[in-house]
Parts: structure tokens; C-alpha cells; sequence
């Protein structure tokens, strides 16, 4: 008799917290479909975004720490993003020069061992599992910046929302008081 108890007890207490965890993902998911309406991305199939200033930079690959880390000017910079196909294409082209940014060298303005004069033309593309690069017209495969320039189509806003919608996610809300 006692043994029945406590398998009708544990029975019981895996019911109730299948049922809970079903809730929880059912109230991620209606969290994330109205946040998504809300920004007007419920039906939104691709973005496209573009800037024609500002400058590149990298960290840590100054000269000396008074001095500013080298820089290259933006010149264009144009961002697809297609949500169903899982793809992007970034297009930008950079001017080495007297934009922001300290002394040659360095990250991403190495004038002293690879200089580029006038504009240099960068296309990165992805789909899926899959990466390239175009230099002018040869395609150059990238498998290992794959991952991340998925991860830079998923870090949208509408993005995240879009991914964590997907089938197989798994979203659960967590409530959390700091």
C-alpha cells in the first residue's frame, strides 16, 4: 500500500510540473509573439540598414596609451539581413587616412606592413551554415566566420525575437527580482 502511495505521489508531482513547464513555455512564446507584433516584425521578412560615417577601430592596438587606436574612415556601409533564409550580406568600404582614430599601425590601419591606398572594399556574406568573402570578383570561402556572422543576424532586435520563435527553441520565461 505504501509503495502505491508514493508512486501516485511522484505520478502526481511529474504531471504538475510537465503542466507548469508547458505553461511557462506557452507564456515565453505569447511574450515573444507580442513583443515582436509590438515592433511591427511579426510579418517582417528582411531588414536593411546603411550609414555613410563614422570609422572602425580596434581596441587595445595603440601606439602608446595617450594615443587614440588607429582607425579607418567609413565610407559606406550597407547591412541585409534575411530572416527566413537565415543570411546576410554586409557590404562596406573603408578609407585609410586622416578620419579618427592615433598613428598608423596596428588593429585595423596597418599602413606600415599592409597599406591600402585610397578605399578598400569589403563584402562578407552568410547563409546558413555557410560563409564567404568576395575580393572583387573571386569568392573566398570563410567556414569559420560562419558562426558568427550568424550569431550578428540573431543579435538584431527582431532577430532575437525571431529566433527564439523558431521551431525546436525552447523559450521559458524567468522571473528575477534584483
Amino acid at each position: 500500500m505504501r509503495g502505491k502511495l508514493w508512486m501516485l505521489l511522484v505520478g502526481a508531482l511529474l504531471a504538475v510540473s510537465y503542466a507548469a513547464a508547458t505553461a511557462q513555455e506557452e507564456d515565453a512564446r505569447t511574450l515573444l509573439q507580442t513583443s515582436l507584433r509590438a515592433m511591427g516584425g511579426e510579418n517582417l521578412k528582411s531588414i536593411t540598414y546603411s550609414g555613410t560615417q563614422g570609422y572602425v577601430a580596434t581596441p587595445g592596438q595603440n601606439y602608446s596609451p595617450s594615443s587614440d587606436w588607429p582607425a579607418n574612415q567609413i565610407v559606406s556601409y550597407t547591412r541585409t539581413i534575411d530572416y527566413d533564409a537565415r543570411s546576410s550580406k554586409l557590404d562596406y568600404t573603408l578609407r585609410q587616412g586622416t578620419g579618427q582614430g592615433g598613428p598608423a599601425g596596428g588593429g585595423n590601419r596597418p599602413a606600415i606592413t599592409n597599406p591600402f591606398a585610397g578605399e578598400q572594399r569589403t563584402q562578407q556574406f552568410v547563409s546558413g551554415n555557410f560563409a564567404w568573402n568576395m575580393n572583387g570578383n573571386m569568392v573566398v570561402p570563410a567556414p569559420a566566420d560562419a558562426e558568427q556572422r550568424q550569431l550578428e543576424v540573431w543579435l538584431t532586435p527582431h532577430g532575437c525575437l525571431k529566433a527564439a520563435l523558431m521551431p525546436n527553441a525552447n523559450p521559458i520565461v524567468i522571473t528575477r527580482n534584483e
